[in-house]
């Protein structure tokens, strides 16, 4: 192992995620506690000296919608992430901590009154595989186990993840 230099470099991800339980629906797409697009901006740092141990900070926004015919339904929230890397070679494997901040869900449908349902604040488990490409892409999966909460009912919003990342 070689030592490295200690400076942090900013890192961007572009995630899909799928999964959770099932808030809306229409004949030809689901809309669910943790499916959607995220997109996140960060840090990461080599630590302990070397150049295969390292953390990752990010913030990310994810967002999924579908509209329909009589109106639209959305849902959202800000995720907060400190992952734990390890590298072997090409390989990347991390893991840690996934904070939801102000998960929300929202429909506006023709002939009903607007609903909100804010969930309250979530922590949550991530583990996740990538493969670095030359230039430091790197394409992977992942997957968060968390729950949301809210008036006292709990639902599940685990999700499996494809992502892209570079770091610069």
């Amino acid at each position: 192992m070689m030592p490295c230099i200690s400076t942090a470099e900013v890192y961007a991800e572009l995630s899909f995620e799928s999964g959770g339980e099932t808030l809306a629906s229409t004949s030809a797409e689901d809309l669910s506690t943790a499916g959607g697009i995220k997109i996140a901006l960060g840090f990461q740092r080599y630590i302990g000296g070397f150049d295969d141990v390292g953390i990752l900070l990010s913030l990310g926004y994810l967002y999924d919608t579908i509209d329909a015919s009589n109106g639209t339904t959305e849902t959202d929230a800000m995720v907060l992430e400190f992952i734990y890397f390890r590298l072997f070679g090409p390989h990347r494997i991390g893991t840690g901590g996934s904070y939801h901040l102000n998960p929300g869900y929202e429909e506006d449908l023709d002939g009903f009154a607007r609903r909100k349902i804010n969930f309250d604040d979530s922590l949550g488990f991530v583990v996740r595989y990538s493969y670095t490409f030359t230039g430091g892409y790197q394409a992977g999966v992942r997957y968060t186990l968390i729950d949301y909460q809210a008036n006292g009912e709990n639902l599940d919003a685990d999700s499996v993840g494809l992502f892209i990342a570079s770091s610069f």
